[in-house]
């Protein structure tokens, strides 16, 4: 248990500054009063004004007065859902004290919020540092009382957190031994805080009546007091997971219920109705489940659109990541009530949001930017960052951290970020007679124990024009699909045909389809969401048992959501942009290589390669692409050679073309071990878990600057990142062709495409094309002019490709060499 602990250091206020505002206050009781009572506007109002006006020299400084407001802001902050404005007021305050020579004796107050601040951004390590200084302080000044209690307990949390449960008891016995004996005026506040840090700390080390004793202590002690209700919720939460631990769920809901009654946050509502929601499911309250499953969903939605404080690939505390994962969680309520209509809904319109903040977030942060300069200049500096990570070290990472930080605090006073996502009853309206939905998502049921383990499956929920609601159908586990898909990538030509040929094992049909089946014959057109190993197969060319592929039994098309069915357009192209016949080392280019459209160092192809060869094929493709363009009236720009530098591809940032064609080498890095030298300028690559930086395509001297990390110039090295490609501007762009190697190919992510999809969709991009696999030069050529072809013709662009595809087939009947590619909404 490692609930958060809320720093109410308030005893070097005794008196407040009176000035002329609106907002005053006669005296601290009545400043606290209403910070207590979670009444946050007014002190939050009052308090940063007095901060401006000490800080601009307009009022005098009072070291006591003026240290105490920053601590009391930084805590009605983090009450009030704010944590990082907490976490920049605090960062700043001590840089004031610091940088304008205004010592004092009591900064170390400051130190102990800042600390506190960080243990709940779980940077104990961070913590523990302004922690320590200010408990030595303490001790000198006062000896061992009270206040030394208190930073005891906290430094006690930092060392439980950091793996050293030895320290930390000792640490939190002397505490509580000292608060004890205490009487002051905020001896009871304290206590709480000191045996809620006692409970956490017994729970973890196994001792479970000594955490119940201490924890019950904390939530008696708040019960009835309105003077300390956000000491109360944290008690009682973790007394709730105390008991739920133990399993006994009935007397967890009585706490928890208890708590549903305050005047709760956002986030900390969401947090009690999912502990209301399991508590009932163990207890198989089916109804209560499913209400409270809901509420929690619903909770969590608001707290995302509303903030919407961090977009995937931020570097900083990841709220929408936090969210997401609790709303996949949730949707393991389909192990045990998949027969539940209002489950199924809950877990179909889940999957929609997460999907929408995942793949249009960043367009919506665009857009934002278009119209606050403070977020566009933020923006701006942080696009600029990211583009300097192969070259800057660890000041870039710093510079980052600091900008995505100041991006958060201002995005935070906007409301209504995000745009309304579409439900299931929309997409229900949007399909049309002979139409069909399939949301595939994952489940796996809730274990009672750490011990217990649950199963990963993969269900689908099936939508017609004529449902009721979403029909759930279970399809196959996790781990049964991925060893399949792992082990054709590992072989590659072989293990693929193996898959996609027809009269073979049917292995994708039973595993993915079968069950499926019998709910969408009469269907014409599906609309299919893939996620997960799911995403990594061609599902309109799984093969079945009566030796078709589903593309001749089915429209299939490949959409990253099905909310995408409620804003089908009509697309004109006007211009165009095509890269081809690139060279990616300086002076004459080595045709001898093999041609494939990929460098892979991951385990699933070989890394024996030590270059990227030219490809000879695409220099043909791209000159008959362009030709075809052209003669159709699309203004066409060609790009060759050295000229397709990252240079040329960043100028289409902000004014892009309709097509970008891009006939290059792609890349998926897991686990590399080549061209270290130019990777492990990522300082943090292995340890951020930033997958935006595992994919990526090549321009024009790339091999130079990985063979030689002293030719980098971060802006035109050649290498282009899934992330950099992210924070573009191609919002003109309506449809990418990745000519390249396993583009597909990404993080598997439940929300869907990871990689370059996923970066295309985020720069704002309408339709992708992309590789599952490692496609061959020449089969690739051949099917992407045949392609441009059709569809310039006027046939529908996923039929364009379908056709294509048959047409490669006749040349080269292996699926190998022609069923690699997909095109997405």
């Amino acid at each position: 248990m490692r609930g958060r602990f809320l720093i109410l250091l308030i005893g070097l206020l005794t008196s407040i500054p009176s000035y002329s505002q609106n907002v005053e206050y006669d005296s601290v009781d009545e400043l606290i009063s209403d910070i207590k009572r979670r009444n946050f506007e007014k002190p939050i109002s009052y308090m940063r004004h007095y901060l401006t006006i000490v800080e601009n020299g307009t009022e005098v400084f009072q070291d006591s007065i003026y240290i105490g407001m920053a601590t009391l802001l930084a805590t009605t902050y983090t009450q009030n859902d704010q944590i990082h404005k907490a976490d920049s007021l605090l960062f700043h305050s001590i840089n004031f004290l610091l940088n304008s020579g205004k010592k004092s004796l009591l900064a170390y107050s400051l130190y102990v919020a800042y600390g506190g601040i960080l243990c709940q951004l779980q940077n104990y390590v961070k913590a523990s540092y302004y922690i320590e200084p200010a408990l030595k302080f303490v001790e000198e000044q006062e000896g061992k009382e009270e206040t030394y209690s208190v930073i005891l307990s906290m430094l006690a949390v930092c060392h439980m957190n950091m793996d050293d449960l030895e320290k930390a008891q000792r640490e939190i016995e002397e505490s509580v031994a000292i608060i004890e004996q205490s009487t002051s005026k905020f001896s009871e506040s304290n206590k709480i805080a000191i045996y809620q840090k006692a409970g956490a700390i017994y729970n973890e080390l196994g001792t479970f009546d000594k955490a119940e004793y201490f924890t019950k202590k904390a939530y008696d002690l708040s019960l009835e007091n309105d003077l300390y209700v956000s000491e109360f919720i944290n008690a009682a939460n973790n007394l709730a997971v105390i008991y739920t631990d133990a399993g006994r769920y009935s007397d967890a809901l009585a706490v928890l219920h208890q708590m549903e009654k305050k005047p709760l946050s956002e986030i900390e509502r969401s947090g009690v109705y999912n502990s209301i929601f399991l508590a009932n499911y163990f207890l198989d309250n089916e109804e209560e489940t499913v209400k409270y499953a809901n509420l929690c969903s619903n909770s969590l939605k608001n707290i995302s659109s509303e903030l919407n404080a961090s977009f995937p690939g931020m570097t900083t505390e990841n709220i929408w990541d936090k969210n997401a994962m609790q709303l996949k969680v949730n949707m393991g309520i389909l192990d045990k009530y998949h027969h539940n209509a209002k489950a199924v809904e809950m877990c179909y319109d889940n999957s929609l949001f997460i999907k929408n903040l995942a793949y249009d977030g960043m367009a919506r942060l665009r857009q934002i930017s278009q119209t606050d300069s403070t977020i566009n200049n933020l923006f701006s500096e942080i696009r600029l960052l990211k583009s300097e990570r192969f070259a800057g070290g660890h000041n870039v990472y710093k510079s980052l951290e600091e900008k995505e930080k100041l991006l958060k605090e201002a995005l935070l006073v906007k409301r209504n970020i995000i745009s309304t996502v579409p439900t299931w009853r929309d997409i229900k309206r949007s399909l049309k007679h002979n139409e069909c939905a399939i949301e595939f998502v994952t489940y796996s049921g809730f274990a009672r124990t750490n011990s217990e383990t649950k199963e990963l499956k993969y269900a689908a929920l099936i939508l017609t024009s004529e449902s009721d609601y979403p029909q759930f159908v279970e399809v196959c586990t996790y781990n049964q699909l991925h060893e399949v898909i792992l082990d054709a990538l590992k072989e590659q030509e072989i293990g693929i045909n193996d898959l996609y040929v027809l009269g073979q094992k049917h292995i994708l049909y039973k595993l993915i389809w079968e069950k499926i089946d019998n709910y969408v014959k009469e269907s014409k057109t599906i609309y299919i969401t893939p996620i997960l190993d799911i995403k990594n197969t061609n599902i309109g060319y799984i093969p079945c048992p009566d030796g078709c592929y589903l593309n001749d039994k089915y429209d299939i098309r490949i959409v990253t959501s099905t909310a995408k069915i409620c804003n089908q357009e009509r697309i004109q192209f006007s211009d165009a942009y095509v890269y081809g016949g690139i060279e990616y080392t300086k002076g004459k280019h080595n045709s001898n290589q093999i041609s494939y459209r990929s460098i892979v160092i991951n385990e699933l192809c070989d890394s024996t390669r030590n270059g990227f060869g030219f490809l000879r094929a695409s220099g043909y493709e791209a000159d008959q692409i362009a030709d075809a363009l052209q003669a159709n009236g699309v203004e066409t720009n060609l790009i060759k050679g050295r000229n397709a530098n990252e240079g040329t591809f960043r100028e289409m940032d902000g004014h892009s073309p309709s097509i970008i064609h891009l006939s290059t080498h792609g890349f998926y890095l897991v686990g590399f071990d080549k061209y270290t030298e130019y990777f492990n300028k990522l300082i943090p690559y292995s340890s951020n878990n930033n997958w935006m930086l595992l994919s990526g395509l090549l321009l024009a001297d790339a091999n130079s600057a990985l063979k030689d990390s002293n030719e980098q110039t971060p802006l035109n090295d050649g290498v282009i990142t899934a992330e950099e490609i992210s924070m573009l501007d191609l919002e003109n762009t309506k449809l990418v062709v990745l000519s390249a190697c396993e583009t597909a190919i990404g993080e598997n992510l439940q929300e869907g495409f990871g990689g370059l999809v996923r970066a295309f969709k985020n720069a704002g991009v309408k339709s992708v094309m992309a590789s599952l696999w490692k496609v061959p030069d020449d089969a690739t050529a051949k099917l992407m002019i045949s392609f441009y072809k059709l569809f310039l013709s006027g046939t529908k662009m996923h039929l364009a490709l379908k056709m294509a595809q048959k047409e490669v087939s006749k040349l080269y009947p292996d699926p190998y060499y022609w069923a690699g590619f997909i095109l997405l909404d």
